[in-house]
This record gives C-alpha cells, sequence and structure tokens, in this order.
C-alpha cells in the first residue's frame, strides 16, 4: 500500500497541484501572462498559460518516469515537485485579476524563499518516507565465483545508464527558449550538459583491481585493490536508499547510483561497503571474488 501511495499517489497529487490552479484562475488570468521577472521584480518575459501549465506538467512527467522503475522517488524528486507546485502557483497569483502581463504583481526574494522552502520540506518528506536503510544483500550463501581457473587472467567491463536523467535536461531547456527566457534557458542548458556528462558509469574488473568511471570524461574515478576488498555480491539497488543519484556518501559505505536496478556490492575489509549500480553485477561480483580469493592465498 505504501509502495503504491508513493509510486503513484504522490505523483498524482503533485500533477493535480500543477494544473488544478491554472484552470481555476484561467477566467481571471491577462493573456499572455509573466512568465520572468527582472532582478528588480518587474516582469520581463510572457507566454501563454496553458504552455507554462503544460510545460510543468511535462516536467514533472518525465521525472517521475526517471524513477517509475523503483518502489519510490528519491527525496529529490519530491523537492522537484514541491518547487514546480509552487513557482507555478505563485507565478499564476502574480498575473491573476491584472489586465496585461505587464502589470503583473511583483515575484520578490519574499516568494523566492517560500518557493525554495516548499522544496526542502518536500525533500524532508521524502526523507521521512524512505526506507530506513539501503536494499543490500544480507544472503548468507555461498559468494558467487565466475570459476576462474588458477594461473588464468579475465576482463570484465559493464555499464549502466540514465537516459530518462538525460531527457529531462534538455525539455526544461527547450521550455525555457520557448518562454524566451535567456536566464532559463542558459540554465536548462547547463543542467543539459551536466546530466549528459554524468548520466552513465563504467565498471571494469581486471587483474589489478575493480576500476569505476563516471560519465563521458571518466570523471570522477575510483579504484579499489582487491586487498581492500572482502566479498563481493550483486543486489537490486534503490536510489532512495542512497539519498537519490550520484556519488552519494554516507557513513561507512560510498555508492555510484546512476538509476535503479542492478548493483555491484562490495564489502570492504575495512567494514565498510561500495556500491555502484551496473548491468550484469552477479557476472562482476563473480568475477571479483574470485581475484580476491587469488589474492589471499599463500601463492598470490
Amino acid at each position: 500500500m505504501r509502495s503504491a501511495v508513493l509510486r503513484y499517489g504522490i505523483p498524482a497529487v503533485v500533477l493535480l497541484g500543477i494544473v488544478v490552479p491554472a484552470l481555476v484562475l484561467a477566467p481571471r488570468l491577462p493573456d499572455p501572462i509573466a512568465v520572468h521577472w527582472s532582478w528588480t521584480g518587474v516582469p520581463d518575459g510572457h507566454a501563454a498559460w496553458w504552455l507554462v501549465t503544460a510545460g510543468a506538467a511535462a516536467v514533472w512527467c518525465v521525472a517521475w518516469v526517471a524513477v517509475a522503475r523503483t518502489t519510490s522517488a528519491a527525496p529529490g524528486v519530491y523537492g522537484l515537485g514541491g518547487i514546480l507546485v509552487a513557482a507555478h502557483s505563485a507565478g499564476l497569483w502574480a498575473n491573476a485579476g491584472v489586465p496585461s502581463w505587464t502589470q503583473a504583481r511583483p515575484v520578490d526574494w519574499a516568494i523566492a524563499l517560500g518557493v525554495l522552502g516548499v522544496g526542502l520540506v518536500a525533500i524532508a518528506a521524502g526523507w521521512w518516507l524512505a526506507p530506513a536503510k539501503p536494499a543490500e544483500t544480507t544472503a548468507s550463501g555461498p559468494v558467487p565465483s565466475a570459476g576462474l581457473g588458477a594461473g588464468e587472467q579475465a576482463v570484465w567491463s559493464g555499464t549502466a545508464h540514465n537516459l530518462a536523467l538525460v531527457a529531462i535536461a534538455p525539455l526544461a531547456a527547450g521550455l525555457a527558449a520557448v518562454l524566451g527566457s535567456t536566464h532559463l534557458w542558459l540554465a536548462g542548458l547547463l543542467v543539459a550538459v551536466v546530466a549528459l556528462v554524468f548520466s552513465s558509469v563504467r565498471v571494469l574488473v581486471g587483474p589489478a583491481g575493480v576500476r569505476v568511471r563516471i560519465g563521458l570524461l571518466g570523471r570522477p574515478r575510483r579504484t579499489l585493490a582487491y586487498d581492500e576488498i572482502a566479498e563481493a555480491r550483486a543486489d537490486r539497488i534503490v536510489p532512495l536508499a542512497y539519498g537519490g543519484w550520484g556519488w552519494r556518501r554516507r557513513p561507512g559505505r560510498s555508492a555510484v547510483v546512476i538509476r535503479g536496478g542492478d548493483g555491484l556490492v562490495l564489502r570492504l575489509r575495512s567494514g565498510g561497503a561500495f556500491v555502484v549500480t551496473v548491468d550484469d553485477a552477479h557476472t562482476a561480483a563473480g568475477l571479483v571474488n574470485d581475484y580476491v580469493a587469488r589474492h589471499r592465498s599463500p601463492a598470490g
């Protein structure tokens, strides 16, 4: 029941929070409405109210599709939903009852801070609704093995991608361009570039250790030697359990989370853990365990 509420109930509420106020206030809105204000609070950009509403709803739907494979959303997505609802409602309020978009009420720092506050509250709600701990494997059976024979060498390479994450940024940039706001367009373009660079991960398992490289540039990166690793297993990773996507750090463990699903869990000899989402993690875990066993044997 709780999973259904998180997956379907909350996104529906956010979508209604975007669409319903626009429909209610539509008779009192000028055509077009103000959609951007200068630093002094003067309206300097406009668009049709239905276009703004459709754009905000589309951004939210694409964002939710990005996490639809998991049982719930990351706190950051809750924050995005809260900001979309608050910012859209504030913009509608500023335009309601005025004859022209140029006479829209000023949007000052108090309103901006209020919108940010709603986003922070939504993020806090996401943490409160989140599972108490990551869904890491607790299996006590034999660790997986790739069957690497004595004297044999093998290399495994795997990747993970989050194409939905990339799709959000171009959509936002395109919407900002349509709305005619240079500031929003540049911000959307920056987000698009960052998303493209950091929306993939590559894992290499070989004789020298486990190497993790993030994004098109391969940075940041991390290499773990086999004398650091106790064992490896494959598990299903839920981004929410680690606080969302990216390189996440929590006491005793760190994780590179690009998307939900298959992931490699490395138990470290220090007592911590390193987690990375990657396709075919079971094969990677087996090869890691074979190399770990070889490094522990007297023959090396």
